[in-house]
């Protein structure tokens, strides 16, 4: 329930965000926090996040989803300029063509 619900808004376009070692660790704090709540676990109860994580049968994913959807999001765009690329040579290629028609005709 978590990962459909809170996590896909929490991580909604973060196929873009630069991620920097204290934006790491604040998305960690947030997922343990979202699990926390879920559990209702308090922070006073002194329960460590790897004993929460053990109790749920689960373990941190946020980082691990962030970094899966950033690396297909690059395959997209780099796929997407090849394309464009490709595109833009055919289109040289062919005024090209034209241009010696155009040069050859002797009408």
């Amino acid at each position: 329930m978590i990962k459909t619900l809170i996590l896909s808004d929490v991580l909604f376009g973060s196929e873009t965000w630069t991620m920097r070692k204290e934006d790491v660790k604040r998305l960690e704090a947030c997922e343990m926090w979202i699990w926390r709540r879920m559990e209702k676990i308090s922070w006073t109860e002194h329960i460590t996040n790897e004993e929460v994580l053990a109790g749920i049968g689960d373990e941190r994913a946020m980082i691990h989803t962030i970094k899966k959807r950033q690396r297909n999001w690059i395959g997209h765009i780099l796929r997407r300029f090849a394309k464009e690329q490709l595109l833009k040579e055919k289109w040289r290629e062919r005024k090209q063509e034209e241009d010696q028609d155009r040069r050859c005709w002797t009408g």
